[in-house]
């Protein structure tokens, strides 16, 4: 999990995960220089399971490295400060992993600040994953997506001026290892005017910075990949 200013909601979220792990589980947390008290509520829990980072990296990609190079478990499941995990999550994505997959992608239902339903699905049709596709269209959500140690491996570190952490990891992904998705919403995905990325939104960037957007993630993807 990334934290930045996320008191607001944070003790939703971290009760959510905390519910479903085990014992030998972590839920490792990289902060970047929050100042509204997210930290002293994440220290508040006094729960050996959790594990705080803080940096100054300004960027929830880089903040979201941070937290990656911290994992050691052999899954790992990518987490907003600001969302709620439902309780069948880790249960329904452990399935996947026990039948090979590399990756796992879920759906999700969109709420508001209040908790409440604004939408029953994230994905209205089953995404495509596809290399190619991604280049056109990001389907890796980054709130619903786990995948195992060694997709990490490859993924880490993260090129400079990356735009997002979620669509690099599904493209190196896409490239070589078995992706799942899963239709039932796990999460809830909240909604809440202040949120970081555009998902579940229209996009507000100009198309001049899509298209650089996208030749960033193939010039990074041909060099990771061949060199």
């Amino acid at each position: 999990m990334a934290t930045y200013n996320g008191a607001k909601y944070i003790k939703d979220q971290i009760d959510s995960i905390l519910m479903q792990l085990g014992a030998d589980d972590e839920l490792v947390v990289s902060d970047d220089g929050s100042t509204d008290g997210t930290t002293d509520i994440i220290l508040g829990y006094r729960d050996p399971r959790i594990r705080l980072y803080k940096g100054s990296f300004h960027s929830p990609v880089y903040n979201f490295e941070n937290a990656l190079k911290n994992a050691a478990g052999d899954y790992i499941f990518l987490a907003d400060q600001d969302d709620i995990w439902y309780e069948d999550k880790l249960p329904e994505i452990e399935k996947c992993f026990q039948e090979g997959a590399d990756l796992v992608l879920s759906n999700a239902e969109i709420i508001d600040k209040e908790g409440k339903i604004i939408k029953d699905r994230f994905f209205t049709d089953t995404p495509n994953l596809s290399l190619l596709y991604s280049l056109v269209r990001n389907n890796y959500f980054g709130p619903v997506m786990a995948f195992r140690k060694n997709v990490l491996e490859k993924a880490i570190p993260f090129p400079k001026h990356l735009p997002m952490h979620d669509q690099w990891i599904g493209m190196l992904c896409a490239n070589y290892g078995r992706i799942f998705y899963i239709n039932k919403p796990l999460i809830g995905y909240r909604r809440h005017g202040n949120n970081v990325s555009f998902a579940g939104e229209k996009s507000l960037y100009p198309i001049h910075i899509k298209l650089l957007f996208r030749w960033t993630y193939l010039y990074y993807f041909i060099r990771r990949i061949f060199f």
